[in-house]
């Protein structure tokens, strides 16, 4: 026999309160607390599957994981395919050098026994410089392709 979702199980009005913060984009244990708070005794985890289980209706407001600001992304004018292949190389080439700097930073960490081998980081990164190979028809050589860029 299937578990009523607690969430569901609330009166509308709790119901309602939770679904609005969730609505507003607001993290599960951050809803918790604030529950808690207006005597609403429900987990996290009881919040997630609420949403997961696709109970919660209306469109969820999500902001980047910087803070509470929305993102703004600029779209660039192109023209063509051509405009299209540089804009591409160029933010692979920007892509490449963030995922160098987390694989080095975390690197770093493996070799101070503080953490993982950054297998994540490393396949990441290859994947990336696949994407550039098959982009610019090159070898791959992120020093060829910054090279070119000069």
């Amino acid at each position: 026999m299937a578990r009523q979702c607690k969430i569901c199980g609330l009166d509308e009005d709790k119901r309602d309160f939770i679904d609005g913060l969730i609505i507003n984009g607001l993290g599960f244990k951050e809803i918790e607390t604030r529950a808690k708070s207006q005597g609403i005794d429900v987990s996290h985890m009881s919040i997630k599957r609420h949403l997961d289980s696709g109970h919660v209706q209306g469109t969820i407001k999500r902001d980047n994981d910087a803070g509470d600001t929305d993102t703004f992304i600029e779209i660039p004018d192109i023209a063509d395919t051509q405009d299209l292949k540089e804009f591409a190389e160029q933010e692979l080439l920007k892509i490449t050098a963030n995922q160098l700097a987390i694989l080095r930073t975390k690197q770093e960490l493996y070799m101070q026994g503080k953490a993982r081998y950054p297998s994540s980081e490393v396949a990441g990164l290859k994947n990336i410089m696949q994407s550039l190979t098959m982009l610019t028809g090159k070898s791959g050589d992120i020093f060829d392709l910054a090279a070119t860029k000069k």
